[in-house]
């Protein structure tokens, strides 16, 4: 009985949930697609050179590298909220006993071949 009213309230929850990590997705993909912007080298007040054009470059394409990939890992959380909401086999008790059983032994991957 508590598990399907847990499965009631999460049917309830996950609508929700999705828009709004579908919103977040959306907001990251507008920010990731505008033009780069123009760079310069950053010089002190000597006339050196701080940081480069191309340092700048590469640190920008770094973080725009680190929104698409959190992005991309919300819409697996997506995914999977999709998939708990209309797959009418994702709570059955098998499947969540076998993920149970395996998840300990992915925390310990030697366990299984350690001598006692």
């Amino acid at each position: 009985m508590e598990n399907s009213k847990l499965q009631e309230k999460r049917k309830k929850e996950i609508p929700n949930l999705i828009e709004k990590y579908q919103k977040l997705v959306d907001l990251t993909f507008d920010a990731v697609s505008k033009p780069l912007p123009n760079f310069s080298d950053l010089e002190d007040k000597d006339g050196d050179i701080i940081q480069t054009s191309e340092q700048q470059l590469y640190a920008f394409i770094g973080v725009r590298d680190g929104a698409l990939d959190r992005a991309n890992k919300i819409l697996g959380k997506v995914n999977e909220l999709e998939r708990e909401l209309h797959d009418p086999s994702f709570w059955d008790k098998d499947e969540v006993e076998e993920e149970v059983t395996t998840t300990s032994t992915r925390k310990q991957p030697l366990k299984n071949y350690t001598k006692k």
